[in-house]
């Protein structure tokens, strides 16, 4: 995930959300959300025998907030 500045288009911030290290088969289930200072995404991958979260980043920093499966 990568925030970018709205004026400058310039990155504020980046954070991996997927499982590490780098697997192929991880898939974020839709488009980020933005509500109350939060940046919400899914993560999915039963096929490829990943457990499927939800994460929520804070929208300033990209410091992960929280995760549940």
């Amino acid at each position: 995930m990568v925030a970018l500045d709205q004026k400058s288009g310039q990155p504020l911030w980046r954070q991996r959300i997927g499982y590490p290290p780098e697997v192929k088969g991880q898939h974020l289930s839709s488009a980020p959300v933005f509500a109350e200072g939060l940046v919400l995404i899914g993560l999915v991958s039963a096929d490829n025998g990943f457990r499927a979260y939800q994460v929520a980043l804070d929208a300033a920093t990209g410091r992960e907030v929280w995760r549940f499966h």
